[in-house]
C-alpha cells in the first residue's frame, strides 16, 4: 500500500511541475489543449471544484496542505459557501456549465492547496527548482523574438486557439522567478545582476504589451533595489558597471519590443474595439461641455473618460458595471454608443450584497462593441470589481479578509514582507487585466505562493 501511494504521489509531483513549466512557457495555448473532449483549462477547473468542496465539507486539519493558517483556511471555506448563497439569492442553477464557468475565480482557490502539496512532497534541491530562473529568459524569447513553427502548428491542430503570453502572465514569471532567486542564488551579487538584467529586458517588453504590467514592474524594481541598496554598496564599481551594461540593453529590449512583439488576435481585437469607442467620446465631447481633469482624463456628463484608448475602453466598462450595482439602466445592445449615456431608470437594492451571480454576461459587456467579433470576451478586466459584480460586497469582503489573513499569518512566522510584496504587485495587474479569471495566471500566482511557505 505505501509503494503505492508514494507511485501515486510521483505521477503528482510530475504532473503539476509539468504544468507549472508549460503553463508558464505556453499560457492560454496549453490550457487549451482538447483531452478527450475537454480542454485542459476546464479539467484543471473542474478538479479544483471537486477538491474545493471536499474541503468544503472536511473537518479534520491536514498539515500536508494547511500550514498557512487556520483563519485563511475558514475563511477560504466562507468563500466557497458565498458561491451557493449567491446562486440561490439570484435565482441561478447548480446543474448548469455556465454557473461554474463564470465562478472559476473561486475555484482556483484550490490551487493552492495543489501547490502545498505538491511544493511538501519535493526536495529542495531538486533538479525541478534549479529550472526555474531559466524560464524567464525562455518567455521573452517565445513573446518577441521567435515561436518555433512546429509549435505554432500544434497549437493550432490541438488547442482551440494559439495564443502569445499575455503581459500579466509574463510578469508574474518575472516577479515570481526574482523573489525565487533570492534564496536560490547564493551569490548575492548574482542575484543583484540577475534581478537588474531582468528588469532591463522585461520592461520595455511590458510597456509596449501592458501599461498595467509596466507599472507594477517599475515599483517592485523601485522598492528591489531600495531593499538590495547595500549590495550595492558593498560592491559600487561591480554595480557601476553592470548599470551601465543594463542601458544599452534597455534600449535593445526596447527595440526588439517594439519591432518583433507578437501582437494576438485578442489584444488586436482590444485595440480596434477601444479605438472605435475612443471615437464615439471623441464626437461626444466636441458636442457636450467636459471638465478637463489631469493628463488624458477628463470628465462629461458626471462620467470619468481618458483620450487613452485602451484606458478609455477599461473605464467605461468599469463604470458601467459599478453603475449597475446601484441603477436599473436602459440599454441598446444594437449601438455602441448607448452605454456612454445611459439613462437612469431607478435605483436598486438587490444586488449590491450578493452580486449578480453566475447565471449569464454581465450587463455591462452586453455591448457587442466590447465582446469582439466572435462575442467571447465577457470580462471586466478588473479583479476586484468581477468579485463585487457577480458575488458582491460580502464576497469581496470575504477575499480581502483572506489575503489579509494569508500575509498576517506569513508576517507572523516569518518577520518579513515578502509576501505581502509578491501578493500586492501580483494583484496589481489583476486590476487592469484578465488574470484571476482565467487558470493560467491563478495556477502559477497560489503555486508561488506554495513555493514561499515551503521554502520557509
Amino acid at each position: 500500500m505505501e509503494v503505492i501511494v508514494k507511485r501515486i504521489e510521483a505521477i503528482y509531483k510530475f504532473l503539476y511541475f509539468s504544468f507549472f513549466v508549460l503553463i508558464i512557457l505556453f499560457g492560454r495555448s496549453f490550457t487549451g489543449i482538447y483531452i478527450f473532449g475537454f480542454r485542459i483549462g476546464e479539467l484543471m477547473i473542474a478538479a479544483s471544484l471537486l477538491v474545493s468542496i471536499y474541503f468544503l465539507i472536511v473537518v479534520k486539519r491536514d498539515n500536508k496542505f494547511f500550514y498557512f493558517g487556520d483563519k485563511t483556511f475558514f475563511l477560504m471555506k466562507l468563500i466557497f459557501i458565498s458561491f451557493f448563497i449567491t446562486v440561490f439569492a439570484t435565482g441561478g442553477s447548480l446543474f448548469y456549465e455556465y454557473t461554474y464557468k463564470s465562478s472559476s475565480y473561486i475555484w482556483t482557490l484550490a490551487f493552492l492547496f495543489y501547490g502545498m502539496f505538491a511544493f511538501n512532497k519535493i526536495n529542495k534541491d531538486s533538479n525541478v527548482l534549479k529550472i526555474i530562473p531559466f524560464l524567464l529568459p525562455v518567455t521573452y524569447i517565445l513573446s518577441t523574438t521567435y515561436f518555433p513553427q512546429f509549435l505554432i502548428d500544434f497549437f493550432f491542430k490541438y488547442s482551440d486557439k494559439f495564443d502569445f503570453l499575455k503581459a500579466s502572465d509574463v510578469f508574474l514569471t518575472f516577479i515570481f522567478t526574482n523573489i525565487f532567486n533570492r534564496k536560490y542564488i547564493k551569490k548575492e551579487f548574482n542575484f543583484y545582476m540577475y534581478l537588474l538584467l531582468s528588469s532591463a529586458v522585461f520592461i520595455p517588453l511590458f510597456l509596449f504589451k501592458s501599461k498595467g504590467a509596466f507599472l507594477p514592474a517599475i515599483i517592485f524594481l523601485f522598492f528591489e533595489i531600495i531593499r538590495t541598496r547595500n549590495i550595492f554598496f558593498k560592491n559600487k564599481i561591480k554595480s557601476l558597471i553592470l548599470m551601465g551594461a543594463c542601458v544599452p540593453i534597455f534600449f535593445f529590449s526596447t527595440y526588439n519590443a517594439g519591432l518583433n512583439l507578437f501582437v494576438n488576435d485578442y489584444t488586436l481585437e482590444e485595440e480596434v474595439l477601444s479605438t472605435k469607442i475612443a471615437s464615439s467620446v471623441s464626437r461626444a465631447a466636441k458636442e457636450k461641455n467636459t471638465t478637463e481633469l489631469f493628463g488624458s482624463f477628463f470628465i462629461m456628463d458626471g462620467r470619468l473618460y481618458s483620450e487613452e484608448q485602451m484606458a478609455n475602453w477599461r473605464l467605461q466598462i468599469w463604470q458601467d458595471v459599478f453603475w449597475d450595482l446601484f441603477y436599473y439602466s436602459e440599454y441598446n445592445n444594437n449601438d455602441y454608443n448607448a452605454n456612454l449615456f445611459r439613462t437612469e431608470l431607478e435605483p436598486r437594492r438587490d444586488v449590491f450584497l450578493t452580486g449578480f451571480g453566475y447565471n449569464e454576461i454581465l450587463d455591462a459587456m452586453n455591448d457587442t462593441s466590447r465582446r469582439g467579433t466572435d462575442l467571447k470576451n465577457e470580462n471586466v478586466h478588473n479583479f476586484a470589481l468581477n468579485i463585487l459584480a457577480k458575488g458582491g460586497i460580502l464576497q469581496f469582503l470575504l477575499f480581502f479578509a483572506m489575503y489579509l489573513s494569508l500575509i498576517g499569518y506569513w508576517y507572523q512566522k516569518n518577520k518579513n514582507f515578502k509576501l505581502l510584496g509578491f501578493i500586492t504587485f501580483s494583484l496589481m495587474t489583476a486590476f487592469f487585466d484578465v488574470a484571476m479569471e482565467s487558470v493560467r495566471f491563478p495556477f502559477i500566482f497560489f503555486g508561488s505562493i506554495a513555493y514561499l511557505f515551503n521554502e520557509n
